[in-house]
């Protein structure tokens, strides 16, 4: 079973994490684990039945995705002293986010064409 550790996070986000980011890795890690584990049931498989290098990437990407990105508010400022800093963000949820690429490679047999062309002769 592929194991994904906050190292993992911290190697894709290049940049080293807090003791308390390092602990918030491990925990959404476990999240991301379990949203995954819940779609493989759906799908008569388990995590064990997954391409595991693809489900390290997916949980990895996801978790750093979250930690570029770890609320719902779309703008915190932060004042001290004379300075003052603003962090806008574009999207986020605030929680674990398993994009649809991403469920894509997890679950190949799923992807449907938006479309379909034919060509009469």
């Amino acid at each position: 079973m592929a194991t994904v550790t906050w190292g993992d996070v911290q190697a894709t986000l290049g940049r080293t994490l807090t003791n308390a980011q390092q602990q918030q890795a491990v925990a959404w890690i476990a999240q991301a684990r379990t949203i995954i584990s819940a779609r493989a049931v759906r799908e008569a498989t388990t995590l064990d039945g997954l391409d595991q290098d693809i489900l390290a990437m997916v949980v990895t990407e996801a978790v750093a995705t979250r930690m570029k990105r770890p609320d719902d508010a779309t703008e915190v400022q932060v004042q001290v002293d004379d300075a003052q800093t603003t962090k806008r963000y574009e999207s986020s949820t605030g929680q674990i986010e398993i994009l649809d690429i991403w469920w894509n490679l997890l679950f190949p047999g799923e992807i449907q064409a938006a479309f379909s062309i034919g060509f009469e002769a």
